[in-house]
């Protein structure tokens, strides 16, 4: 039964309130039902079939306007998600490091990221300001400014914090962070870890641990402070920042090194890694490092 065949028969009393409800939907009869409430005032107390015939076209009016109505809303709506949408895609900020290049990160907020050689960053800036979170694929070290909480993401694990500064390496299947000041919670391997000052936490043992505080500050840009990595990942990350190779034939890299990672001076960084190994290296070319037993 179309609507206005609905509307007649309620009108000439064919049909109940709740019939006519049913029929034509409860928004739409409480529109007519408070017209209809209104009509009580006309001055003719019979509902003639001139004033049927006004009241129908009134009626047609009203729904006419209620879908032009709708119908922009829903073009307002689609606009405003798609503006939306645009400028949330060209807020995405990504940043790569090559190796042997380092780059320092300044967010909106005041905190600082030093992306490490061969790592990358991303961030959207519009979503930061609601939701301070990152994600990073390689080694970074972070100064976070106090506010709300800040999340890193990566491959193989996730860190929380309100305000603080640490390091988080995090290639292929390794997963290390370091917390240097404040309070850090990490997710990794299906556990959560809270870092306080000076302890730090790794994938391999799948334990945290405490390292002595170091002399300079954490935020120095020539060095980095590793704490229970892998020797094999530290050579790694030597390649990394001087963008050079190594031949480790002579020697097994067995270990794992605590303290500090020079970044600005290869003779100084690979005396500081390899001498407490008792190893020794020899240039072959400007770029090729022998790593040797020392005599």
């Amino acid at each position: 039964m179309e609507n206005k065949e609905v509307l007649l028969n309620w009108l000439e009393g064919n049909l109940t309130d709740d019939q006519v409800e049913r029929e034509i939907g409860s928004e739409e009869f409480q529109l007519y039902k408070k017209i209809i409430d209104a009509s009580a005032k006309w001055e003719s107390p019979k509902r003639k079939s001139t004033h049927r015939e006004e009241f129908l076209t009134k009626m047609q009016s009203v729904k006419k306007r209620k879908a032009n109505t709708s119908v922009l809303l829903k073009y307002a709506a689609i606009f405003l998600i798609g503006i939306s949408s645009v400028l949330v895609f060209f807020a995405n900020q990504n940043i790569i490091t090559s190796v042997g290049n380092t780059e320092i990160v300044t967010i909106f907020d005041g905190s600082t990221i030093k992306l490490a050689p061969n790592s990358s960053l991303s961030y959207n800036s519009v979503l930061y300001f609601f939701n301070r979170k990152v994600t990073l694929e390689g080694n970074a070290l972070f100064n976070v400014i106090p506010g709300n909480s800040f999340t890193v993401n990566s491959p193989n694990g996730e860190v929380s914090v309100l305000g603080t500064s640490f390091n988080i390496i995090d290639r292929e299947d390794y997963f290390n962070v370091v917390c240097f000041t404040g309070k850090v919670a990490v997710k990794a391997n299906k556990q959560e870890v809270i870092l306080k000052s000076l302890e730090g936490f790794e994938n391999l043992s799948n334990k945290k641990s405490k390292f002595n505080d170091v002399s300079k500050d954490s935020s120095n840009n020539s060095y980095l402070y590793l704490n229970q990595v892998p020797l094999p990942m530290v050579i790694k990350e030597l390649s990394n920042y001087y963008n050079v190779e190594f031949n480790t034939d002579a020697v097994s890299l067995e270990g794992t090194f605590n303290g500090l990672f020079i970044n600005d001076n290869i003779e100084l960084a690979l005396k500081n890694v390899l001498y407490p190994f008792n190893f020794d290296f020899e240039w072959q070319k400007d770029n090729f490092v022998v790593i040797i037993p020392r005599q």
